[in-house]
């Protein structure tokens, strides 16, 4: 039963690669508790369990359909706590089964591996981070698919606010939050699904977190014309809050005319006088949006055609 081949693998992982669960089983009964954790925590030459392996053969078999996992009756049997030690084991990325989960958008897994635990082991889960410093909800929030939303239900269905903020607030290594990463990818649903019940302090906290190049995920949606995400982040917020971020150095006024009206719409007249002078102060160009920023529309018009 210990022996390995090369891969580091013994006879649990065949079983497991091969989807001969009934074969699994039979290899488990009748051992101990201990004894069945320390077989389902072995890991290969690539970090993997066998609960790994079991993950992958129901996707590969599966078709793409979200279908009633086959590692549920393997993690029923066990605690609490010896559920959370084996679904903690990170491969050598540093990914967990969550991880994995989240990445192929499976809510029916991620609702499998989540049922038994308490919030708080829930959140310990979550937060544990790969060799990247993401986290499952940073897997989560990079997809661009239908089933993402539902995926980012289930990681959060049952954590308390200041638990979601505490998840939220994790950074990789490049200092980005999944606040930070959905707004890369474009996703409002995703942003919406976060800032879901959270206090307009905590709004604030959330979104306007720097990454190591000291840029809020506004900096970032602002840069990529992204008009839906803009909203979804500055949802709740009011102008002078919006404001006093986007007078910073790292924001630069965008070209794109749609999200200029945008902007524009965000402000009173003096917020837009404040806005461009704070650009001119940062050595940023502001061309023609100035005239009509600051100025009367006919006289702007008039210094324009100038």
């Amino acid at each position: 039963m210990n022996i390995e081949d090369d891969q580091g693998r013994t006879a649990i992982f065949c079983f497991s690669q091969k989807g001969c669960l009934e074969n699994l089983k039979a290899l488990l009964r009748g051992l101990s508790t201990e004894q069945q954790l320390q077989l389902l925590s072995k890991q290969d030459r690539s970090g993997a369990t066998a609960l790994f392996k079991i993950l992958e053969h129901d996707w590969l078999t599966s078709k793409g359909e979200h279908l009633f996992p086959s590692i549920a009756p393997l993690l029923s049997g066990l605690s609490p706590a010896k559920q959370l030690e084996l679904i903690s084991i990170q491969d050598v990325q540093g990914e967990t089964l969550l991880h994995v989960a989240c990445r192929r958008c499976n809510a029916v897994v991620i609702k499998t591996l989540l049922c038994a635990l308490t919030p708080d082991q829930q959140q310990k889960l979550i937060s544990i981070q790969d060799i990247k410093g993401g986290t499952a909800l940073h897997v989560a929030c990079c997809r661009c698919d239908a089933m993402a939303i539902l995926t980012l239900k289930a990681l959060l269905a049952h954590l308390t606010t200041e638990q979601r903020v505490n998840i939220i607030l994790l950074q990789d290594v490049d200092g980005q939050t999944p606040i930070h990463t959905s707004a890369l990818a474009s996703k409002a649903s995703s942003i919406e699904s976060l800032l879901n019940s959270l206090s307009v302090e905590q709004r604030l906290c959330v979104i306007f977190i720097r990454d190591k190049a000291a840029k809020t995920a506004l900096h970032i949606a602002f840069q990529a014309g992204d008009i839906c995400t803009i909203k979804s982040l500055v949802s709740r917020l009011n102008p002078e809050q919006i404001l006093k971020e986007l007078s910073l150095k790292e924001f630069s006024i965008p070209r794109d005319p749609a999200t200029r009206r945008l902007l524009l719409d965000m402000f009173n007249h003096e917020q837009r006088k404040q806005l461009v002078a704070r650009q001119y102060e940062n050595g940023r160009e502001c061309n023609m949006f100035v005239f009509f920023c600051v100025l009367p529309q006919p006289l702007a018009i008039k210094c324009a055609i100038k």
